[in-house]
């Protein structure tokens, strides 16, 4: 969760031998940490080399701080038969600074406190005015007097089952300042549950999909700045270190924003409760969605299958077949199976088993028609484009997949494949507005400054 490399100073151990520590030091940054001690934590580690990896280890700050180490593998040791002379090194993924938790698998917490980039920007709110009057002398040209005064923000506390998300508005301004004045102000989301749960629960129920709502809004990758978590064991509050897998973004303008906080503020608590039933529905796609927003997929043609992808299983999870027209599909193909010679029962039974519902093409043609004519004008002048661009998607998609296309024709079409990966983003993004209460005439303005929409107006658009 973070971007600076700090360093910490102490004595480790493993959680069986508490009487054997060794000194050292852990280095982390958003790469992640490495601990390089100077002894052997056990003795069975004297003389032997290669990987090895400890579940946990412990350790204590110089400050008397606790530390716990997850899924430490050893990386470097010295052949050296007396523990005083040992090195070790270990490298881990996982840090928790302020607690020990003998095991990953306990590691239950009651609450959580996360920071999110762009989450002060699309909050929007500020607690600070600030008036300069006139210089105090008119010899000291620098020296102005300043009143700041501060007005209480009341962000809204939001209940969706398990567990309740608090906005929480940090203030702070320095005691001691001379010509400058430095006003902080801060937002997170402080996360409690109704019950214990195990951080990589929370992680993966609350905190992505939290942090994906985020990116959506502002239209721009968001990252996990920093989280503390809350022990259900003993209320200790300790703070989280993870590899941060998406770079740090700049400041997004609140003009570049799908929505604010001001647009929505009224049915905040219905908004949130609407975001988490779409990922309890439709929790593939979304996640296959954002992989792409941020960036873990890098080359053009992956990119554009797993948006594909996305898009396939969103319409897919969003429009279900009614039961009665699967039951009576499944009649006709039985049917049909029966009809066929013995030997061509099983191959037909496999072709026909998931051949169902709408073809990819009409899917995305669908998703596309839900927009709207309006909003869809940069993309598609008229309904006949809708479907020429709804079929070359899937004319791309089906030579991708099924490898009915050379290398040489890929290279050579990496920009329309390129342009129907950002059609099928726009989408799916005005789509997710649409399922979160937005209306269709106000998908144009909430796209206004998207880049990769307005690309599309240009007389130099892709089609």
């Amino acid at each position: 969760m973070v971007k600076e490399e700090n360093e910490i100073e102490g004595n480790w151990w493993l959680p069986e031998t508490p009487d054997r520590r060794v000194h050292g030091r852990l280095s982390y940054s958003g790469a992640g940490a490495q601990l390089d001690l100077s002894g052997a934590l056990s003795e069975r580690d004297l003389g032997v080399v290669g990987a090895d990896r400890l579940d946990v280890v412990f350790g204590t700050t110089h400050e008397e701080d606790e530390v716990t180490v997850f899924r430490a593998l050893r990386t470097r040791a010295t052949l050296l038969v007396h523990s005083d002379f040992a090195r070790q090194s270990f490298v881990s993924s996982t840090v928790l600074l302020g607690a020990h938790v003998p095991a990953w698998s306990s590691f239950q917490i009651s609450a959580c406190e996360a920071e999110f980039t762009h989450l002060d920007e699309w909050i929007d709110l500020g607690g600070f005015m600030v008036e300069v009057t006139d210089p105090l002398s008119g010899d000291v040209a620098d020296d102005f007097l300043f009143r700041v005064t501060y007005r209480r923000i009341d962000l809204p506390s939001l209940h969706v089952s398990p567990f309740t998300v608090k906005f929480r508005f940090a203030t702070s301004v320095p005691l001691i300042f001379s010509h400058e004045i430095s006003l902080r102000e801060a937002t997170s989301l402080l996360i409690e549950t109704s019950k214990p749960l195990l951080y990589e629960d929370l992680a993966r129920d609350v905190i992505w999909p939290l942090r994906n709502l985020v990116t959506l809004a502002t239209d721009g990758p968001g990252v996990v700045k920093r989280i503390r978590v809350q022990l259900a064991e003993n209320a200790k509050w300790a703070e989280i270190i993870e590899p941060q897998r998406s770079t740090v973004a700049e400041s997004k303008a609140r003009l570049h924003m799908l929505f604010g906080y001001s647009q929505v503020r009224d049915r905040l608590a219905s908004m949130f409760a609407t975001w988490f039933a779409l990922y309890g529905k439709l929790a593939p796609a979304l996640n296959a969605l954002f992989s792409v927003i941020y960036n873990d997929v890098q080359s053009t043609d992956t990119k554009f299958l797993t948006v594909s992808q996305a898009a396939e299983g969103y319409h897919r999870r969003s429009n279900p077949l009614p039961q009665a027209d699967i039951e009576a599909y499944e009649r006709s193909v039985a049917s049909i199976i029966a009809g066929a010679p013995e030997a061509d029962r099983v191959w037909l039974g496999r072709k026909l088993e998931n051949s169902y519902g709408p073809t990819f093409t009409d899917r995305v043609e669908d998703l596309f028609m839900r927009l709207g004519q309006e909003f869809l004008k940069p993309m598609f002048s008229n309904r006949k484009k809708v479907a020429s661009g709804a079929w070359r998607i899937g004319d791309w998609r089906n030579k991708l997949t099924h490898m009915r296309i050379e290398p040489a024709e890929i290279s050579a079409n990496l920009r329309e494949i390129h342009a129907c990966t950002n059609q099928l983003l726009i989408a799916l993004k005005a789509n997710l507005l649409l399922d979160l209460g937005f209306a269709a005439a106000d998908l144009a303005k909430a796209f206004q400054y998207n880049q990769t929409y307005q690309i599309f107006s240009r007389r130099d658009a892709p089609f």
